[in-house]
């Protein structure tokens, strides 16, 4: 062989190694320092880390999931977990107060009942006039804080006197002082009409417990009109006035503020874990659903499950989970309460409740592989309807929940098929081909995972069009139309754990390329894996469980030897 085919198959050599190294994005892709240029014999050539990763239960489970959180145990024991906020419902969004308007008039008979004009002046008094505090539902009151509240007090008057309109809320009160405002009535055409707007500010507490009926405000009423001795009023003559209270805030309600049902719309979750998968099954027997549900309400809190619900199935079928462990209307999760802590902030109470495969259909359903979940729920205040109970609450008050879907990857599999595409350019690996008698492509697996693989692998061409196969149609393993090129899961060991350095199985396989077909490489850019889990036994009645440690790991290496007709040393 002269010396120009000799320095150009070495070339052609190292700079398919390089072009492959460079356009490569596959993790640990081969390194300079693995590279064989060990003559074997006479003619061969080794390239013994074409590809060279190792994936991680991690790497694995973030190719297909997208959306969950990979946590784990102190064991290392992987969990995945989907979370949401269910809802979160705030006291003053749920606890509001109408408007309220209260009325009353003077009228000649009130001026005669005080004896007329004494030392040209006159009072009339309507003491603590009782009125009902309006609200939404059936809310009994003790007290409330305000935040603030709107007022408009309207009056009209024929009386044909100037005067002084006193208005005085006995139960309404800040720092002992009762709220109270003075109308100067200076107008004596008996056409007085006036609207005097103000503001409640904060930190004024309505008292209701002082009144024989429920929810009851009282208002004292005083006008002083001023004449001569003597002097009367004409008998249709009134003062109308008119009390407003609107837009009203509170900071802080004692009472039994009613049964309030709190209707938390539908929310969907997706569930990568198990998109990520073409198909089969995944039996895990301790999935389950949790709420963390915090409660600031100073009162009973019942929470059920209005739809929980899996999409399984190629047709998208919503399917219900049911069972004894599903919170209803008439047996709700009871929620706790916290302590009174006024003025200081009300501190959470927290309940943790889940839902397991122990007495419901999850574990059923998991075995399907959904995609997502769907859940909403209803949230009730006061659900025994009890009166004597004594609530309290402030306007930031919150009941929220949390929603942890988990799946602790500890079970078993059958036949659960997942597919990933790597980049591999071997772009220009077969030039000279004339002096190439062939080429072994060979494949090496190190299984550290705790289930048998059954692994097929595709070469692919720039459009991902199949070049080959591996195995082919010649190789040993056949299931049912598919070939597959079989694993045995990892050593597990007397603790029940792999160990990573000793315990992988060693599998490898070679397809040779003889010089009249090693052009098909030239065209590969990319590598489809193509993996079937199947753990021990896992097509088994009794199947073994087995748990998914984070150190889990399944190596894949890729190595080329390429024997060239030559009879001298290059």
């Amino acid at each position: 062989m002269n010396t120009y085919i000799k320095k150009h198959i070495k070339y052609a050599l190292v700079i398919a190694l390089l072009a492959i190294v460079t356009t490569g994005c596959i993790r640990d892709n081969f390194e300079f320092d693995k590279l064989s240029m060990h003559l074997e014999n006479e003619g061969e050539w080794e390239f013994p880390k074409l590809v060279n990763t190792t994936f991680t239960i991690g790497d694995l489970l973030e190719r297909v999931d997208s959306t969950g959180l990979i946590s784990t145990e102190d064991d290392g024991l992987i969990i995945l977990v989907y979370s949401d906020t269910v809802y979160s419902a705030v006291g003053e969004e749920i606890i509001e107060f109408p408007d309220q308007q209260y009325d009353t008039i003077f009228n000649n008979q009130d001026f005669d009942n005080e004896g007329g004009f004494t030392d040209n002046s006159v009072t009339m008094i309507k003491n603590e006039v009782d009125y009902v505090f309006a609200t939404f539902g059936n809310q009994l009151l003790d007290s409330v804080l305000l935040n603030s509240a709107n007022v408009k007090i309207s009056v009209n008057s024929d009386f044909e006197y100037e005067g002084v309109l006193t208005i005085t809320f006995p139960e309404i009160k800040k720092n002992g002082q009762p709220y109270q405002k003075m109308i100067n009535i200076d107008d004596n055409s008996g056409n007085y009409n006036e609207i005097i707007t103000d503001e409640i500010e904060s930190g004024y507490k309505i008292d209701f417990s002082n009144a024989e009926q429920i929810n009851t405000i009282f208002i004292t009423y005083e006008l002083t009109l001023q004449g001569n001795d003597g002097q009367t009023v004409n008998a249709d003559d009134i003062c109308d006035i008119v009390v407003e209270f609107t837009d009203i805030k509170y900071d802080y309600i004692w009472g039994y503020v009613g049964q309030q049902i709190i209707n938390i719309p539908a929310e969907e979750m997706a569930i990568d874990f198990f998109s990520g998968f073409d198909n089969g099954e995944f039996e895990l027997p301790y999935p389950r659903v949790k709420l963390k549900i915090n409660n600031s309400f100073g009162l009973p809190v019942g929470v059920f499950m209005e739809t929980i619900q899996f999409r399984v199935g190629d047709d998208n079928t919503w399917v219900d989970l049911t069972g004894e462990g599903i919170p209803t209307a008439s047996t709700p999760w009871m929620i706790n309460t916290p302590e009174e802590s006024f003025p200081d902030p009300i501190t959470y109470a927290t309940t943790n409740v889940k839902i397991t495969g122990r007495n419901t259909t999850l574990n059923t359903i998991i075995s399907q592989l959904p995609d997502r979940l769907r859940y909403s729920e209803k949230v009730v205040l006061n659900p025994n309807g009890n009166e004597d109970d004594l609530n309290f609450m402030a306007n930031d008050s919150k009941v929220e929940a949390l929603i942890d879907f988990e799946l602790p990857l500890w079970g078993r599999t059958s036949g659960i098929n997942y597919t990933d595409t790597l980049e591999m350019d071997l772009s220009n690996i077969a030039n000279d081909s004339e002096q190439i008698d062939h080429m072994d492509l060979t494949l090496t697996i190190g299984n550290g995972l705790p289930h048998q693989i059954g692994m097929k692998v595709y070469l692919l061409d720039s459009l991902y069009n199949v070049v080959d196969t591996i195995p082919n149609a010649n190789d040993d393993v056949i299931m049912g139309d598919d070939i597959w090129w079989f694993v045995e899961s990892g050593i597990i060991g007397a603790d029940s754990v792999i160990n990573q350095e000793t315990g992988k199985t060693i599998s490898n396989h070679t397809i040779r390329y003889e010089s009249n077909s090693v052009d098909i490489l030239d065209n590969v850019k990319y590598i489809k894996l193509k993996a079937k889990y199947i753990t021990t036994d896992g097509t088994g009645t009794n199947a073994p469980y087995v748990k998914y440690f984070d150190f889990y790991e399944m190596d894949f290496d890729v190595a080329l030897k390429v024997k060239l007709n030559i009879n001298e040393n290059l």
